[in-house]
């Protein structure tokens, strides 16, 4: 026969209590129904995690630089580290003198670089993650002056007949940065352009077609858009063949019209518009005596057919693709006619600076830190300014609306109200 002496059989209330174990016990007799419980605290050391905490990453962006605008600056978080893991992620973001973001060549690199096109102050911030997920921030500044702009000089014969084909050369000194392009043109129409790297980019043969003044001017741009021209005015005649020209001699009737147009501008950003004036083209050699006028313009971006217009009116061309577009104009006179000439233009992407636009404005207050109850204060938004904009700061805020604790106390520049508790 069992004995009928209770037994205790214990269980665990909680994984642990300071100061000991919960432990709840339950004493079972003979029949099932028959049972006690009772709680008692076993004596416990604490318990203690083992695992240490994990340190947070350091992150190095580098030192402050001061460069000319059109120089690359190169970024390295090399110096970075984690004291308890290693580094996983990398993140840049760039803001501009005017209040714009961006991101660098290679935003999520450790070493990457970008070119500042603007003068001013470039806030630089590298966020680091380590491999617990734990992130720091550390910031440098850049400071961007004006790059000194090129010098051109050309030189060639002033002189020449419609035989020859003179040679002229751009003799470029550049700035304080590189030179990225050379361009020729004649009496305004662009005829070459050439990047400053290629080989005999400073030099020109120039094939005179007619008699007459020619203006040829070399342009010349650096990487920062810094532009320098010259020009050297050349005096065209036919050559001498020891046969004089009748009284009533006409200029050739076969002769081609000449398409010149000039833009508004060489550099945009996508989505923008240019202006293209086509006002300077000719139309050919004369018939029935009169000179043949122009009378249709197209206009082809990258050899599509955007427009096509009667006569030479300015067209406006709106480039939404960034790279470097080509920009064709294709003249026809009354005798059907034709000739073309090409331009190039730089578009580059919107999200680059200087094309970020459209940013919402920067609400900037001035007041006192701390006042007493009952106190008047001064409330001043004037130095708010708009990202997008170029004037003075406040000058292109169209509005003012001041809340304090949610009730609207003032909508100008500057308000004054009664601090109350």
């Amino acid at each position: 026969m069992r004995s009928s002496r209770p037994v205790l059989v214990f269980a665990l209330l909680f994984p642990a209590v300071l100061g000991g174990l919960a432990v709840e016990g339950v004493a079972h007799a003979d029949t099932p129904t028959d049972r006690s419980v009772s709680a008692v605290t076993l004596p416990v050391g604490d318990t203690v995690d083992a695992r240490t905490a994990n340190e947070p990453p350091l992150a190095e962006a580098g030192l402050d630089r001061e460069v000319v605008q059109g120089v690359a600056v190169a970024l390295d978080a090399g110096g970075s580290r984690d004291p308890d893991g290693e580094i996983v992620a990398y993140t840049w973001t760039i803001t501009a003198p005017n209040g714009s973001t961006f991101a660098p060549e290679c935003p999520d690199c450790k070493r990457t670089t970008f070119t500042p096109t603007r003068v001013g102050r470039y806030e630089v911030r590298v966020t680091v993650e380590d491999d617990d997920g734990a992130t720091d921030t550390d910031t440098l500044y850049v400071d961007v002056g004006a790059a000194d702009p090129p010098a051109v000089a050309v030189t060639g014969p002033t002189s020449v007949t419609t035989d020859d084909t003179p040679r002229y050369t751009a003799s470029v000194s550049p700035g304080d940065v590189p030179v990225s392009r050379v361009v020729w043109s004649a009496d305004g129409r662009e005829i070459a352009d050439r990047t400053a790297t290629d080989a005999g980019a400073t030099d020109l043969r120039f094939d005179p077609d007619s008699p007459g003044t020619v203006r040829l001017t070399a342009t010349v741009v650096d990487v920062a858009g810094n532009e320098a021209a010259d020009t050297v005015e050349v005096q065209v005649s036919r050559p001498d063949n020891g046969i004089d020209a009748p009284d009533d001699e006409t200029p050739m009737s076969t002769a081609s019209p000449t398409a010149r147009f000039q833009l508004s501008r060489t550099t945009v950003c996508a989505g923008d518009s240019v202006e293209a004036d086509p006002s300077g083209s000719t139309g050919g050699g004369p018939i029935d005596g009169e000179r043949s006028d122009i009378t249709t313009t197209t206009w082809r971006v990258d050899g599509q057919v955007v427009a096509t217009d009667d006569g030479t009116p300015v067209r406006t061309l709106r480039l939404s693709d960034p790279g470097t577009r080509t920009v064709t104009l294709q003249v026809r006179d009354a005798a059907g006619r034709t000739d073309d000439t090409t331009r190039t233009v730089t578009v580059r992407p919107s999200g680059d600076d200087p094309c970020v636009t459209d940013q919402s404005p920067v609400a900037v207050i001035d007041a006192p830190d701390s006042v007493s109850e009952g106190t008047r204060v001064t409330l001043d938004g004037s130095e708010s300014f708009d990202r997008d904009g170029s004037g003075p700061r406040g000058s292109e805020i169209e509005s003012y609306e001041w809340t304090v604790d949610g009730a609207t106390v003032g909508d100008d520049e500057t308000v004054s109200y009664v601090v109350n508790s």
